[in-house]
Parts: structure tokens; C-alpha cells; sequence
């Protein structure tokens, strides 16, 4: 306080932060924080993302199958942590020697993720009209034991499931 002319006191101005203001900055920046860190946690999830690539997989074999009218085939080996894919004259083809590999549409799984399948190979085809030859649930399990699934529906929709 000071002193001025007329003889009133009056409060001396001061520059900078109380504690109280930085308290209440750092509170809020806490709560910030907590509210990014528990959004971001789940980003990193190989189930999901597996359980995603794998149903992109297979609408994307239908697209080209129904784009290229020619049977495309989608196997799963017995270990279940891949897909390859192949094209066909149509989906009775079974020797696999007329099949030819289709490079640009394979999938390997994240790591820690497997396709049950069995253990044999499971094969999925597609007709020239995108048509499944059988409907199929393929479940995917993680390292952890958690699951989900992908369905394939035999008018070759693809629905995905936790």
C-alpha cells in the first residue's frame, strides 16, 4: 500500500501470477492431461485392427472379384496368421495349380493375433458376382484371450463383431 497526494491509501500494483492462478493452471493442464492419456490408451489395439484388415481383406477380394469377373479365393493357412489370396476361372476350380497368386491382396496379421482355423486351411471364395460359395464366422484371438469375429455372409457381405 502507498500513500498518494490526497492522503488514501491505495493497493500498490504488482506484476505477475498469484499462487492461487498457478494452482488452479496446473489443475486444469492435470485434468487435461488425464482425459488425452485415458482417449489415446486405446489406439494401439492388434485384435481390432487385425479384426479390421481382415474384413477389408475380404470385401476387397469380392470388389475384385465382381470388377475382374473371375472367382477370387481368400485362404487362411492352418497357422492363421495370414491370408493369401488368389483368382480362379470360377470357385469349383479345386486344383490349386490353375489358381494364380494375387500378390497385391494378402494380409498378415499383427503379431500376437491368429485366425482360429483348426489347425487346417480354411478357404473362402467368391463368385464373379461376389457371391460367398459358404457362409463362414472366422474368429480371431489375441495373446491375451480376447476374441472377436469376422462373418461372411453368403450374398458376400462381410459384418464385423467384437
Amino acid at each position: 500500500m502507498y500513500e498518494c497526494p490526497s492522503g488514501r491509501l491505495r493497493p500498490t500494483r504488482r506484476s505477475g501470477f498469484s499462487l492461487i492462478e498457478l494452482l488452479v493452471v496446473i489443475a486444469i493442464i492435470g485434468v487435461l492431461a488425464t482425459i488425452a492419456a485415458i482417449n489415446l490408451r486405446d489406439l494401439d489395439q492388434p485384435l481390432h485392427n487385425a479384426r479390421d484388415q481382415f474384413a477389408g481383406t475380404l470385401r476387397q477380394a469380392r470388389i475384385r472379384a465382381i470388377s475382374s469377373t473371375s472367382a477370387y479365393f481368400v485362404q487362411i493357412p492352418a497357422s492363421g496368421t495370414q491370408a493369401i489370396s488368389y483368382t480362379a476361372q470360377n470357385c469349383r476350380v479345386t486344383d490349386k495349380t490353375k489358381w494364380t497368386e494375387q500378390r497385391a491382396l494378402q494380409l498378415k496379421l499383427p503379431e500376437g493375433v491368429k485366425i482360429a482355423t483348426g489347425n487346417t486351411t480354411l478357404t473362402v471364395c467368391f463368385t464373379a458376382r461376389g457371391l460367398a460359395q459358404a457362409g463362414q464366422t472366422f474368429t480371431l484371438t489375441d495373446t491375451k484371450g480376447r476374441t472377436a469375429q469376422v462373418q461372411l455372409l453368403l450374398g458376400g457381405g462381410i459384418e464385423v463383431a467384437q
